[in-house]
């Protein structure tokens, strides 16, 4: 096995032990993740990369599922050179390459810690880091991503105001997508359209995160149209663990701007963007106003998304809780029992997207 990766990259000497052995006892394995890595970091397939790892590891499983759990581990340790080595010619520095191939061990602590196993499962969301995609600078990773259909931003050409248009859509009493946070009922629809010279749509409550059930026209003439659906933009991924220092928030994507600059300066992102159960406005209900989550919210301009569990309850409380067990959710932290409490009085929760424009 390269050393590269052994020495730069996995910092778990148990892992890196057992995978030695693996690789000394499976040839025929070795030679396939050596084939998988060249696939993934030259191509970008990512889809077709996916499906061959998923498909090998049903086979692996039959007679050891140990190795199964490995095989990704394998495959990354033979991309980690050759992406490190991509990087370079492209000029990227060092220590955000190594940074962005390094968020493997979370993902190997984590599997460690819901099976009891050391393996690898989430190989699905890595093969962005190490194709080149997705890069860890500073505070967050960013992705290149194109803008979803979340909605349609305008710029007033004299005056520099913004106003957010909604996409088309079906729109529940609170203003958000039908079937968000289980909410099925459906109030109003949404339409969006350019006819009789003029941007037409319902307004979107931009620091409330929500649709208004108000049709409004915009002008042509006097309304730029500066973030669309499918426009190019960050997509700002906050990792596990992460302290969400205000100061730290903003150096990192200053720094991300930058880069993007510096290293792809064919590519012009119109915007940061997220979408997060930290985004949610309800939040100020739950923490207090100066913590340092609610500051983050609050550096986004907030739109609605679907999203039919809310996020929180995962991240806050762990994995596989929803409303209808969250009289049995834990309060070890006060997140946990601020959280509780609120949703036990009744109060709302919504994953949210944001974006932030992004100037050059």
């Amino acid at each position: 096995m390269d050393s590269f990766f052994t020495k730069k990259i996995c910092s778990n000497s148990e892992v890196i032990e057992t995978l030695t052995h693996y690789l000394d006892e499976f040839p025929g394995l070795k030679s396939s993740a050596i084939r998988l890595a060249r696939y993934l970091v030259y191509t970008k397939n990512y889809e077709q990369f996916i499906s061959a790892v998923r498909n090998r590891q049903v086979a692996i499983r039959e007679y050891d599922e140990n190795l199964a759990d490995y095989f990704p581990i394998m495959i990354f340790a033979f991309a980690s050179p050759l992406a490190y080595e991509k990087n370079s010619r492209a000029g990227i520095p060092e220590d955000i390459t190594l940074q962005t191939l390094r968020d493997i061990n979370v993902w190997i602590d984590n599997f460690r810690l819901a099976t009891g196993r050391w393996g690898l499962s989430e190989y699905f969301w890595l093969v962005k880091h190490y194709s080149g995609n997705l890069f860890q600078i500073g505070l967050f990773q960013y992705e290149l991503y194109p803008f979803p259909d979340w909605a349609y931003i305008f710029e007033h050409h004299s005056t520099g105001e913004q106003v957010v248009l909604a996409p088309d859509s079906e729109v529940t009493a609170t203003g958000h997508i039908i079937g968000s946070s289980g909410e099925d009922d459906c109030l109003f629809s949404t339409a969006f359209k350019i006819k009789n010279h003029a941007f037409q749509g319902c307004l979107i409550d931009t620091q409330k995160g929500i649709v208004q059930n108000k049709r409004i026209e915009l002008p042509l003439d006097d309304w730029n149209l500066i973030l669309q659906p499918g426009d190019l933009t960050l997509f700002v991924h906050i990792r596990q663990g992460e302290k969400m220092d205000k100061r730290a928030c903003l150096d990192s994507m200053e720094q991300a701007k930058k880069f993007y600059y510096q290293y792809f300066p064919e590519i012009k992102p119109a915007a940061f963007i997220s979408k997060s159960w930290l985004l949610d406005p309800n939040l100020v209900n739950i923490l207090h106003e100066n913590s340092n989550i609610v500051k983050f919210m609050h550096l986004f301009h907030k739109v609605p998304v679907y999203e039919r569990v809310p996020m929180i309850l995962e991240r806050v409380f762990g994995i596989g809780t929803e409303m209808k067990n969250i009289k049995d959710a834990p309060e070890n932290t006060t997140l946990q029992k601020n959280l509780k409490t609120y949703l036990l009085q009744g109060g709302k929760v919504y994953t949210t997207g944001g974006y932030i424009p992004i100037r050059f």
